[in-house]
């Protein structure tokens, strides 16, 4: 069996749906936080120099995106087929897409342009992203976004907008969006993620 060493700082970030991933599997690993101020000298010992970064078996490999893909297909969540694999991948880049130009807003420092950003997340890509989240969970009629069963799809949706459904933007629209309320609290009570989510410690992002 191989072992794993997941390397972040002490947040949820780009290593949460790592962390989720191997909660639903049940597979031991480390979770290694990285303290900030620690962070330069250990840089240089990083893949890229970036986190996350999973060792498996003593070898290092960084890229968020591509820890979760091999850990969703390690762990069966990548679908039976490969065009069930698609559809799971194709929901994944949506879901990245639309966190990517929150993030961007986020951290945008120029204030007009921050102000452009905000206007047309919230008069377009958020909620043009969430009618198409509800329209795709509506037409699988399972409760899930592919198939019968929890994907790796559904955990990168509840991650994407975990923090933004718990904030003042997010929990007022959460209300009108029945499928997606019913997918969180689907996903937050499957039983060993419930188990993480429970214990996981708790933090600012």
């Amino acid at each position: 069996m191989s072992t794993y060493k997941l390397h972040y700082f002490d947040l949820r970030g780009r290593a949460e749906i790592a962390r989720l991933l191997f909660a639903y599997a049940g597979v031991k690993y480390e979770d290694i936080r990285i303290d900030r101020a620690k962070w330069p000298e250990q840089k240089s010992s990083a893949p890229g120099g970036t986190l996350p970064y999973l060792e498996v078996d003593n070898r290092s490999f960084g890229q968020s995106m591509a820890i979760n893909r091999y850990l969703a297909r390690k762990f069966g969540l990548m679908g039976s087929d490969e065009i069930t694999a698609l559809a799971i991948d194709e929901f994944v880049e949506d879901v990245v897409e639309c966190r990517s130009a929150m993030i961007a807003m986020f951290f945008e420092k120029d204030e007009s342009r921050k102000a452009t950003l905000e206007k047309k997340l919230k008069e377009e890509t958020v909620p043009n992203f969430m009618k198409k989240c509800e329209a795709k969970l509506t037409k699988n009629g399972t409760g899930w976004v592919v198939g019968k069963s929890l994907t790796f799809a559904d955990i990168v949706l509840f991650d994407g907008f975990d923090m933004f459904f718990s904030g003042p933007e997010g929990a007022p629209m959460l209300t009108k969006l029945s499928q997606i309320a019913a997918h969180r609290t689907r996903v937050s009570t499957t039983p060993k993620i419930k188990a993480w989510l429970d214990v996981r410690p708790k933090t600012a992002m």
